[in-house]
């Protein structure tokens, strides 16, 4: 949907040469959705247009959630400054839609819009754009000749503004060429193979530890190298899950938490300048449900720490004098992961990303004595990595770049590229940057041909006889449906969800497409036509054959699970409210909603009176029938528990320790248990069983190389 002439309406004038929005002070680009419900308003001004109509015309038939035409509408209502309760451009009604109140009017002097647009590219141009517009004639008549070279003369400033887009692009392509030198890698360093999760460089700069595992250590293990000699030696060996390490400022011990049994304990232990251990391990705290980053205070006995728990995570600071715990961050709603951080190179600005549930991303940088913030600003892409530059800049390693940000003004600048040559090859090749001396630096990046995660199905009972599904690397998620070999998959690309049909061959049909929003796979009703997705936590129904996706009318809450009873007549929807798991019983053919159970989660739902729960304090599942609970012989060994599934009487579920895979089925009749395990270094990512229950499908993390690269940079 797009116009042939500029148009308009109030202050605004709409170009669609560039797809802007003109104002005597500014111009604004709008992004191509946008542009065209625009385009579509201004042509249907007389009416209002329905979501459906908007659906059908803009999105021409794909199918999007309701959410996604409403958030389109709010960014074009943030770029015309309109208010919904006092409308000068876009009025809505319930049930009815959108309509636009400003009738459009024809624009003529095309050669403003060229004149505005070559001084967004390159102001330099803009007074010879400027000057070379002909001056208005006042004779009456114009001979054949005269009005060619009128012709010529109108048109000159259009040429012109050409050339100048056309200088414009060339200088923009030799400016990317000139950001790409500022981040040269050189040759890998000399280490062992596997797959490296952090690194940490000694004060002197001749050494680093990295956790990394290999083919002959299937844990997490920590090595040492001198980036001088080249010598490597492997520093723990065993079955250790080690996930961050950090050296003292003095050099002479280092810091690391390992993850055991469900728990993360945090240690240091000395080390000499040779990569010696020095002495045993010392642990400075009690285990720790959830623990990440490390860093060291430069020239203090302070450790900073991202630790917490599944629901809230938030940075701490260790005294390693006295042991004392003092949070740095501080949350006042739950659900919130202060993940990452760093510290400017005096250590007096703390730069952290907090990641809250249905909210957007936050960058935040604050003063670490007062708490003052000094800026807050939306990241929305997946962070691996932040270091500070100098006072004013952040290096930031998302999972698509690796960009310079002047976090004062917000700017971005592209160094390097964190994905392959594709669009469709996997994110996040780089996983760290680690500052190895001025203008130098250490990265490591992912080598050969990997996806990042693999998908396998196989019989009931083992895994020998497994096989390989045919996905790429952008593959989220991966279930079953009714048919034989075919299933749902679940895509994410940039800012767009998408919901494929594919067969075991690995043909794909996409049947559901949401932007800006996250989708997530709940279940699929016994009879195989309706989906139950949440989408940004909200539940909704996606019917198949008709390809139309509706919300659930329930509650706002940010729902973390749900789930169709084995009848299919009913959904079952978990969420935490103060830290106790809620869950809700929604009737299908009623729409009437009620509590079903407080306290434990729910898990799956064998009858209207009868289902399973997880309990909180032991791990342990229990059956709820007619209000009365009953301890199952069985319990969960791992804190990373997977999807969990009723097929018949048997109840299945999967478990991780970070290293392991393991499928667990019980019986409910008969009380009997089987386990089988997955390889080693295969960390589940989701699970399902077909709906006959005589298959498994895993999604789990596949096995990769990754080498350390020197930098030199420029910045």
């Amino acid at each position: 949907m797009s116009l042939q002439h500029s148009v308009q309406f109030g202050e605004f004038i709409l170009c669609p040469v560039n797809q802007q929005l003109q104002t005597p002070e500014q111009s604004i680009t709008l992004e191509p959705k946008v542009y065209s419900v625009l385009c579509y308003l201004l042509a249907n001004h007389e009416r209002f247009v329905s979501l459906e109509e908007l659906h059908q015309q803009v999105w021409a038939g794909r199918v999007v959630s309701d959410t996604a035409v409403r958030r389109t509408i709010s960014k074009l209502r943030a770029a015309l400054q309109d208010q919904t309760d006092t409308p000068q451009y876009i009025q809505s009604a319930a049930k009815r839609g959108y309509r636009w109140l400003q009738p459009p009017q024809p624009f003529h002097d095309e050669t403003a819009f060229t004149a505005r647009t070559a001084d967004v590219v390159v102001p330099s141009r803009h007074v010879a754009v400027e000057s070379a517009k002909p001056e208005r004639s006042t004779q009456p008549h114009l001979s054949t000749g005269a009005m060619d070279k009128a012709s010529l003369a109108a048109r000159w400033p259009l040429l012109l503004a050409l050339v100048i887009l056309l200088f414009a692009v060339i200088a923009g392509f030799m400016y990317q060429h000139h950001t790409s030198s500022l981040w040269q890698r050189g040759d890998p360093l000399r280490t062992i193979e596997g797959e490296k999760l952090s690194l940490a460089i000694s004060p002197d700069k001749a050494a680093i530890v990295f956790s990394s595992n290999s083919t002959n250590h299937p844990g997490q293990e920590l090595y040492w190298h001198h980036r001088a000699t080249g010598v490597t030696r492997h520093l723990t060996s065993g079955n250790h899950q080690i996930m961050w390490v950090e050296f003292h400022h003095d050099g002479q011990s280092l810091f690391y938490h390992d993850f055991q049994q469900g728990l993360y304990q945090l240690y240091q232990r000395p080390i000499s300048a040779n990569g010696q251990w020095q002495g045993p391990a010392k642990a400075l705290l009690a285990p720790q449900p959830v623990m990440f980053q490390l860093k060291q205070i430069p020239n203090e006995e302070k450790l900073f720490i991202s630790m917490g728990n599944k629901d809230s995570m938030q940075i701490q600071q260790l005294d390693l004098t006295t042991g004392e715990l003092e949070p740095v961050t501080h949350a006042v709603i739950g659900n919130t992961q202060d993940y990452l951080f760093a510290l400017s190179g005096d250590s007096s600005m703390l730069a952290y990303l907090r990641m809250t549930t249905g909210q957007p991303q936050l960058l935040t940088i604050m003063h670490r004595e007062t708490g003052r913030v000094l800026k807050q600003t939306i990241y929305p892409d997946r962070v691996f990595s932040i270091v500070f530059v100098d006072e004013e800049r952040l290096l930031i390693l998302d999972e698509h770049v690796l960009h310079l940000m002047h976090w004062p003004s917000g700017e971005l600048q592209a160094l390097d590229s964190n994905r392959g040559e594709h669009e469709s090859s996997v994110r996040g090749l780089s996983r760290f940057v680690v500052r190895s001396g001025d203008n130098e630096w250490l990265q490591n990046r992912i080598v050969g041909d990997v996806g990042g995660f693999v998908n396998h199905q196989g019989p009931i009972g083992q895994f020998t006889s497994r096989t390989l599904l045919n996905t790429d690397t952008q593959t989220n998620a991966m279930y079953f449906t009714t048919e034989p070999d075919q299933f749902l998959v679940v895509e994410r690309n940039d800012q767009i969800s998408r919901l494929l049909l594919q067969s075991s061959g690995g043909r794909r049909n996409t049947v559901l497409e949401v932007q800006d929003e996250q989708l997530s796979v709940q279940g699929i009703h016994p009879d195989g036509e309706l989906v139950l997705l949440l989408v940004n936590r909200k539940p909704h129904l996606f019917n198949l054959p008709q390809g139309k996706l509706s919300p659930l009318p329930v509650s706002s809450h940010l729902w973390q699970q749900a789930m169709f009873e084995a009848s299919g007549e009913a959904v079952i929807l978990n969420y935490i409210e103060h830290g106790t798991p809620v869950s809700w019983r929604y009737q299908l053919d009623t729409m009437q909603s009620s509590i079903l159970h407080q306290g434990e989660r729910v898990v799956a739902v064998l009858a209207s009176n009868e289902f399973i729960v997880l309990r909180q304090d032991d791990q342990n599942f229990a059956r709820v029938r007619d209000g009365q609970q009953e301890i199952l012989p069985v319990q969960t060994l791992q804190q990373f528990v997977g999807s969990i599934h009723v097929r018949d009487t048997k109840l299945y579920w999967g478990e991780t320790d970070l290293k392991h895979t393991w499928i667990y089925r019980y019986d409910l009749a008969r009380g009997e248990l089987e386990q089988w395990q997955a390889d080693r270094r295969q960390m589940l990512q989701s699970f399902d069983i077909s709906p006959d229950g005589q298959r498994w499908l895993l999604r789990h993390t596949a096995r990769v190389d990754t080498q350390i690269y020197p930098v030199t940079s420029k910045l």
